[in-house]
């Protein structure tokens, strides 16, 4: 599991339009060390993968989505495969509804075009020296707040970071041990607790039961996989799902589309 980092602050000053955005691209292998923001920042992934790694929890976006980091939370960025992203910084203060905490957001076709024209407009401006008052910015700048201040939130993309060291034993051994039959004794021999604690830690820690935590990890494991070249079929067998066709299942059921398809997005 990961480790959470430690904090280096960010000292990036918000330009007077209240709002930046840019295109980056980052190699397989990337790990952007721990800092914070000044401000609300989106990183919505055009091509690869992104993982978030916080003292919250970790998040990962898959093609097509995003992420939503608040303002002043130390996070570190790790991308498994090269990826192309927007990123947009937005000044909280400026304006309203934006999220509080780190999610991913499922991103809307509107959302996704308003990105790249948020994109496109703060480059005419830099290369032109047209006033950030100008031009179609004044109009985007609200639309793109609204579809990331309603949009939904995958929740099933996040891992909370358990704070009772019990828990943290337990589902350190689940993310190790994906395959087979998963007993409540077993964990609760391995966290050093009685099987009603550590249901309970479960419930008040993360929301979850053990079985939900597992497929939940088995997911973002299949993502990491995917996102390193493996096969369907593989991948199915690494996360512990006996054939290809229940692994299939379970992934089409969470993320609205087949591993197949979600290859073909990531490949761009």
């Amino acid at each position: 599991m990961f480790s959470s980092p430690s904090r280096s602050p960010d000292v990036t000053s918000t330009p007077p339009s209240g709002i930046e955005a840019m295109r980056i691209e980052h190699e397989a292998g990337k790990v952007v060390a721990e800092h914070d923001h000044a401000q609300g920042q989106l990183a919505f992934v055009l091509k690869g993968a992104l993982t978030i790694i916080s003292a919250e929890g970790w998040w990962v976006a898959p093609p097509g989505q995003a992420v939503w980091v608040p303002p002043h939370l130390l996070h570190e960025a790790r991308y498994s495969k090269n990826s192309v992203l927007i990123k947009v910084l937005l000044d909280m203060q400026r304006f309203a509804g934006l999220p509080q905490t780190c999610r991913v957001l499922s991103v809307s076709p509107l959302m996704r075009e308003l990105a790249l024209a948020a994109v496109d407009c703060l480059t005419v401006q830099t290369q032109s020296a047209v006033p950030a008052s100008g031009g179609l910015l004044p109009l985007i700048i609200p639309l793109l707040v609204e579809t990331i201040s309603t949009a939904d939130d995958w929740a099933f993309l996040h891992v909370p970071q358990a704070q009772d060291s019990r828990l943290r034993l337990a589902i350190d051994y689940i993310w190790q041990h994906l395959h087979g039959r998963l007993e409540m004794a077993e964990l609760a021999a391995v966290a050093h607790c009685s099987e009603r604690t550590l249901a309970r830690l479960f419930s008040s820690e993360t929301g979850l039961s053990p079985g939900q935590l597992r497929e939940r990890l088995r997911l973002i494991r299949a993502l990491e996989l995917l996102a390193q070249g493996y096969s369907v079929t593989q991948t199915a067998l690494e996360v512990g799902y006996s054939s290809s066709t229940s692994f299939t299942c379970m992934f089409s059921r969470v993320m609205g589309l087949s591993p197949r398809t979600y290859l073909q997005r990531m490949a761009g």
